[in-house]
């Protein structure tokens, strides 16, 4: 199992562009897609480019598979919510890239969904190879335009494959929340688990940032603790 050393932000775009010995993408409908690839790809080096196999005709998704392919990412359809498929697919990418090396580079948009998010990270942290694994990890934002109606109630509520825990049931719950623009998803989220703490990643303006905190705080009955993008 490999142990996480240091961790450090990368700046996106000018300067010296990153070369990767393995490089692993999402692709799926919005033009973002192809952001990473643009700027990381240099000479040799594995490229898999994870396809979600929904919404096949939405919006730029013709046109990314096309982009791809062009750059010579090998595609892989999986389904949004299938982590153990991108953990065995990473694994095996690992296990071969490895032989006769003594370090490994990889770099990983994580412009995905959270299954695959989770199914990478569990694939690298327990990788036994041999060789020294360093991760880029890659976050492009999309645009988004105001929400013009309530955004669905969860239907599904679990942990992630590979990142359930067991504890003694007299031990604190804590709730570790990043915000986009879906604060009902939230406060469902906290009803569920009613965490003994809370604490909130806010991305957003300071005026809306204070606005989510107060209908938190009366739903978690709790002052959260918040740490707001400077971006």
């Amino acid at each position: 199992m490999k142990r996480m050393q240091s961790a450090h932000s990368v700046p996106i775009g000018g300067g010296e562009r990153r070369s990767y010995d393995l490089l692993i993408v999402a692709c799926g409908y919005e033009t973002r897609a192809r952001h990473i690839a643009e700027w990381a790809v240099g000479s040799g080096g594995r490229r898999i480019a994870f396809a979600f196999q929904e919404k096949l005709e939405d919006m730029s998704r013709q046109e990314n598979e096309r982009f791809f392919k062009d750059l010579g990412f090998d595609l892989r359809p999986v389904e949004q919510s299938d982590g153990p498929a991108i953990y065995e697919e990473v694994a095996a990418a690992l296990n071969v890239l490895s032989e006769n090396r003594s370090s490994l580079k990889v770099g990983i948009d994580i412009s995905m969904s959270r299954a695959w998010i989770a199914g990478i990270v569990r694939a690298i942290r327990d990788s036994e190879v041999e060789a020294v694994v360093t991760s880029d990890f890659y976050y492009v934002p999309g645009s988004y335009s105001e929400v013009m109606e309530p955004y669905p109630p969860n239907r599904f509520v679990g942990p992630l494959a590979g990142f359930r825990g067991l504890a003694l049931p007299d031990r604190p719950t804590v709730l570790v929340l990043g915000m986009g623009q879906d604060p009902g998803r939230a406060v469902g989220l906290i009803g569920y688990l009613e965490p003994q703490k809370l604490l909130l990643m806010l991305p957003v303006p300071r005026a809306e940032a204070q606005g989510m905190t107060r209908m938190l705080s009366r739903t978690a009955k709790k002052s959260p603790e918040c740490f707001r993008d400077s971006s």
